[in-house]
């Protein structure tokens, strides 16, 4: 039975590749500026992406506690797992996984019949599972949910998305489609050269998606300014990319008991230092995802990554 049902879901995104070949790199389709009866249409959602550079760094923490936090706020928010590697959105909010993004990139069913209620009213599309890869599926079969989540602009302001560690080509769909991604890293030396390394290998320059970087678990506020500092000159000097610092969420053992009991630490230590270090972050990302456009240096030459070691340390 399980060898085939992986065969189904092979055939299913064999013949999703061919429906989506004709689509290729072709930009989305936005909603008009206009109705038909000439008012003003609704404004699209906006998107934002949350992305590590390795695992651990708490990626999906960031993501689910900011959704619950935009919630919280007024603002009717859609978190989508996209974490090709391990996608955690439905455990850290003690969702069901009936109906997951896989149903939706293979077309079996269309978004709003697969979303379920969170915490605090988010609505949640959760991760792939079992033998669900999204790997499985082409880059550009991203665009078909990316279009439907535009379609729902009466029904949503804000569009998280859970990318975890992925660094897939489906991934920098997302990347691409977002109006700004948080780069997450915690303080480790290894977590701040691969947050580099994936901008560097995801990011480009010509977008006009804004780049914020995300510390977390950070013991003290001179180590978060100095991996922000790091990463905003490395990636300025190097890539001649703008980033900007969103925030520092500070170690915190109510962090570990929240997602233990499946309930999101906004929700169960509200008063906690993690809590209220998202909460300002949230209300940061709502005028950043809606502002300007992060602006671009002159082009510089590549200079190779390990010399990040060098930034900072002066």
């Amino acid at each position: 039975m399980a060898h085939q049902a992986e065969l189904s879901m092979r055939d299913q995104a064999e013949a999703l590749r061919r429906l989506v070949a004709q689509h290729g790199s072709r930009p989305l389709e936005l909603p008009a500026a206009a109705g038909r009866d000439g008012r003003p249409a609704l404004r699209r959602p906006q998107m934002v992406v949350v992305a590590g550079g390795k695992g651990g760094v708490g990626t999906t923490t960031v993501a689910v506690n900011m959704a619950v936090a935009t919630a919280q706020s007024g603002r009717r928010c859609l978190l989508v797992d996209v974490d090709g590697e391990c996608g955690d959105v439905a455990l850290l909010t003690a969702v069901r996984e009936k109906y997951t993004v896989a149903d939706v990139l293979a077309q079996r069913r269309r978004l709003v019949k697969c979303l379920q209620c969170g915490p605090a009213g988010v609505k949640i599309l959760a991760g792939a599972w079992g033998f669900e890869r999204l790997s499985d599926y082409p880059p550009a079969a991203a665009e078909i949910l990316i279009q439907q989540i535009l379609e729902m602009s009466a029904e949503l302001e804000l569009a998280i998305f859970d990318c975890g560690n992925s660094y897939s080509p489906m991934a920098e769909r997302f990347w691409r489609a977002a109006d700004a991604v948080l780069a997450v890293s915690s303080v480790e030396p290894a977590s701040i050269l691969d947050t580099y390394s994936a901008i560097k290998r995801m990011y480009h320059r010509r977008w006009q998606t804004r780049l914020l970087s995300v510390v977390s678990m950070a013991p003290h506020k001179a180590a978060a300014e100095g991996v922000q500092e790091r990463l905003r000159e490395a990636c300025h000097r190097f890539l001649g990319i703008v980033v900007t610092a969103a925030g520092t969420v500070f170690h915190d053992k109510a962090v570990a008991a929240a997602n233990r009991s499946g309930v999101p630490v906004v929700l169960q230590s509200p008063h906690c230092q993690a809590a209220r270090d998202i909460r300002a972050m949230a209300e940061r990302l709502l005028s950043f995802a809606g502002s300007a456009a992060v602006g671009h240096e002159e082009e510089k030459e590549e200079t190779e990554i390990l010399k990040i070691r060098a930034v900072g340390s002066r």
